[in-house]
């Protein structure tokens, strides 16, 4: 997909090795530069080739170092040939890449070789492109050729501002007037007598931006619910570029593990339930 090439002309030098053959980077290629004051630490991965063209061996070692790097790394750019785009092995490398909480951009490189190659060409693939990895709409697409350096420069900027979203710290005050009003525009459905009740909501940790939600009757909150308070949130909040955690907090259980705590006892969590089941099962 032209990674290496690409990898080589954002580190002004010649660092990896360049070949017509895809998958030639066995390794983890890195290079530290200076970026408008910003440290940036530049990895080049093994790239994964679709089965039926792996190599037994040395190619699943590669596989390992790219997870490896995915782990390790903040961004990831996910970088697709204009020739052979969206394949089911992109979807899933972007899946790993937002499960795994990394900030995510959708990079089409050879961009001098496409036919056409003109804005109305691009204009027209794009949402092609976004709809194939609906699931991380959040994640930018951006055009490249390491040929004639379009938009290469851009990635810099790219980069840091998602990382500047990733590092984005929401007043609770904020988040809250957010809840009410998603609430009261869309309350959440339940069951009879079960109704959640979201109370209220703050952000606990950054990079990614990860916000909790206390209430009652949580677990009856339904998966789309849940993806419609995260649109509220992208709605009002930039978090562009990165994928976003949110987890759900019963007061009265949190309120139950505080009095078992208080006895001595261990408190009730999901690893305590299944020992428990266990125990039943001997």
């Amino acid at each position: 997909v032209g990674k290496s090439s690409l990898f080589n002309t954002l580190a002004g030098k010649q660092q990896a090795i360049v070949a017509s053959r895809a998958g030639t980077t066995r390794d983890v290629n890195r290079v530290r530069l200076q970026y408008h004051g910003q440290a940036i630490e530049l990895l080049d991965t093994a790239g994964i080739r679709r089965q039926g063209k792996q190599e037994i061996g040395i190619e699943k070692f590669s596989v390992l170092r790219t997870l490896a790097a995915i782990e390790e790394a903040d961004i990831c750019f996910l970088l697709m040939d204009v020739n052979e785009l969206s394949t089911a092995l992109d979807q899933k490398l972007a899946g790993i890449i937002a499960e795994a909480g990394k900030g995510l951009a959708i990079v089409v490189s050879k961009w001098d070789v496409a036919l056409g190659k003109d804005a109305y060409t691009r204009d027209a693939l794009a949402p092609k492109i976004s709809a194939q990895f609906d699931f991380t709409p959040w994640a930018p697409l951006i055009f490249t050729s390491s040929v004639t350096g379009q938009n290469v420069a851009k990635l810099f900027d790219l980069a840091l501002s998602i990382n500047a979203h990733r590092q984005q710290k929401t007043t609770t005050r904020k988040l809250n007037d957010l809840l009410q009003q998603s609430v009261q525009k869309h309350p959440p459905a339940g069951l009879k007598n079960t109704h959640p009740k979201l109370r209220y909501i703050v952000q606990t940790d950054t990079n990614p931006p990860w916000f909790v939600i206390y209430g009652s009757n949580l677990k009856f909150v339904h998966w789309s619910y849940k993806r419609y308070l995260e649109r509220q949130i992208r709605d009002v909040f930039d978090y562009t570029g990165t994928p976003i955690k949110l987890s759900f907090r019963d007061e009265k259980q949190l309120k139950a593990n505080r009095e078992r705590v208080a006895r001595g006892l261990a408190p009730v969590t999901k690893a305590y339930k299944q020992a428990k089941e266990n125990e039943k099962r001997k």
